[in-house]
């Protein structure tokens, strides 16, 4: 029916808005102008590189799978995730990790070979 379609689209275009993928007042059409950059910009993972808590997209990757990137609080372990713009603020390093000690590290491993 003509009122469960519309019922959809709401729901469609808020969910839209809460990834961050759309404006407020946005409408159906504007949905079907999304492009697949604009959904990966909303990954996890992209957005841990943007937030300069990993140097590259494949560090940012490895924090999240060895499970030190939280949002409030919650590990989240799925680089793909897609973030709301409500959760966005909260993603944190859980762990003391600096890029220096992450460097450090490799070079000593590299020594002791």
């Amino acid at each position: 029916s003509s009122s469960q379609s519309e019922v959809e689209k709401k729901q469609l275009l808020n969910r839209l808005y809460l990834l961050g993928l759309l404006k407020k007042d946005s409408k159906v059409e504007d949905a079907l102008n999304l492009t697949l950059k604009d959904v990966l910009e909303r990954r996890l993972q992209t957005l841990v590189y943007k937030k300069n808590l990993a140097k590259t997209l494949l560090q940012a990757r490895q924090f999240i799978t060895h499970e030190h990137i939280a949002i409030r609080n919650k590990k989240i372990t799925i680089p793909s995730y897609l973030v709301s713009i409500e959760e966005e603020p909260n993603i944190k390093l859980l762990k003391s990790l600096s890029f220096g000690d992450v460097r450090d590290q490799k070079a000593d491993a590299l020594k002791a070979e």
